[in-house]
């Protein structure tokens, strides 16, 4: 993923987030 080659380190704080946009369309 891009977010994974711009912050390695928020790689987990992204997936995250996009989880629970995921979460909240379902």
């Amino acid at each position: 993923m891009i977010v994974d080659i711009i912050h390695p380190g928020r790689a987990n704080v992204a997936k995250s987030e996009l989880q629970g946009v995921i979460g909240g369309m379902y």
